[in-house]
């Protein structure tokens, strides 16, 4: 349980800062998880801006291609918090 237990913490605050990152750097603030950013206009250099971001934020390393690959922000961030789950477990935090 207790791997669930951390999980469930690190899941949400993960979440936040994907989302608050597309806000600041997307300057809108109507984002939702809902969102895909493709239909937002992200193009490469603001994809580039955002998982720089999210990956200084977190001490993770975030690639466009996940964000690309995963252009619905519900399912991006779901994408970062398996890499930083898989940092975390990598790093023995």
């Amino acid at each position: 349980m207790q791997s669930s237990d951390k999980t469930a913490s690190t899941t949400q605050p993960v979440v936040d800062v994907v989302l608050e990152t597309i806000i600041r750097v997307m300057r809108q603030s109507d984002i939702t998880l809902a969102d895909n950013v493709l239909e937002l206009g992200v193009d490469s250099l603001t994809g580039t801006r955002i998982v720089v971001a999210i990956g200084e934020k977190l001490e993770i390393e975030v690639s466009l291609e996940t964000l690309l690959e995963n252009p619905v922000i519900g399912d991006f961030s779901d994408a970062v918090i398996e890499i930083f789950e898989d940092w975390q477990q990598y790093a023995g935090g």
